[in-house]
């Protein structure tokens, strides 16, 4: 496959020097995501552009695809699992380098091992009153995360779960009907931020913002709408760490 990598990025520099422009303009020219082009020509990656990539090159500049150039070609298009969340568009962009193809179900989509498919569950985080949730709900279905980016947080992929989000006491940070993706690996109070928590001697499930005070070692629990309750001086024995917020997801729709 060196060989075929090799092969392809003769043929874009071809292309790069008969258009007279650099990668990320031949890329916007070829109504492609630059960072296809731009990562592929660094050498960051490891697969092979596909037939339509090479095809949309060859037509805006004028290059002929060399038979010895190879690529990656299926008959059918790849459906990934998805929800209404919205990816932010850093990770929209880095998806659109690895330019998937088509795929059928005998063969495996390019580059399929550079993502982790975490469990979405029909389980609600109450930001509001407390939410009762199943013990041990089923996944509705996957959704696709990039690897690299989730191993960026955390490193316990298996620990890691997309829940929805209920209720409006955490505007304007999260939504009602909000996606976040939680690390279930974090069980107790680690740094400031979004945590999925209960109270021990309770079964509702919350999404607030922790703290840590001065003084004697205790927690706060925030809701980012004003209008909600800040409790104070709360014993870390008396918060059950369900898991910390890692990314959130809204429909814009």
């Amino acid at each position: 496959m060196y060989e075929d990598r090799e092969n392809q990025r003769a043929f874009i520099r071809s292309a790069m020097d008969a258009m007279k422009l650099d990668a990320t303009n031949l890329a916007r020219e070829a109504k492609l995501a630059p960072s296809t082009l731009n990562r592929f020509l660094n050498n960051d990656v490891k697969y092979l552009l596909s037939g339509k990539t090479l095809a949309a090159v060859s037509r805006i500049s004028g290059v002929a695809v060399p038979s010895e150039v190879s690529s990656v070609v299926a008959p059918t298009r790849i459906a990934l699992p998805t929800t209404d969340a919205v990816v932010p568009n850093e990770l929209m962009e880095e998806a659109a380098a690895f330019d998937f193809e088509p795929h059928t179900a005998l063969s495996p989509p390019a580059n399929m091992e550079e993502f982790a498919l975490i469990p979405v569950y029909d389980a609600r985080v109450s930001a509001g009153p407390g939410a009762i949730n199943e013990s041990n709900p089923a996944p509705l279905h996957y959704d696709a995360f990039r690897r690299e980016w989730v191993h960026r947080y955390t490193s316990s992929l298996e620990k890691l779960a997309v829940l929805r989000v209920a209720g409006d006491s955490m505007e304007s940070t999260l939504y009602n009907g909000d996606s976040v993706l939680v690390d279930m690996s974090v069980a107790r109070y680690s740094r400031d931020g979004l945590y999925v928590i209960r109270f021990s001697s309770e079964d509702e499930t919350m999404v607030k913002r922790l703290s840590r005070q001065p003084g004697p070692p205790t927690l706060t629990i925030q809701s980012d709408n004003p209008r909600y309750k800040t409790w104070t001086g709360i014993p870390d024995d008396d918060v059950c760490v369900i898991g910390r917020v890692l990314w959130l997801g809204r429909n814009i729709g």
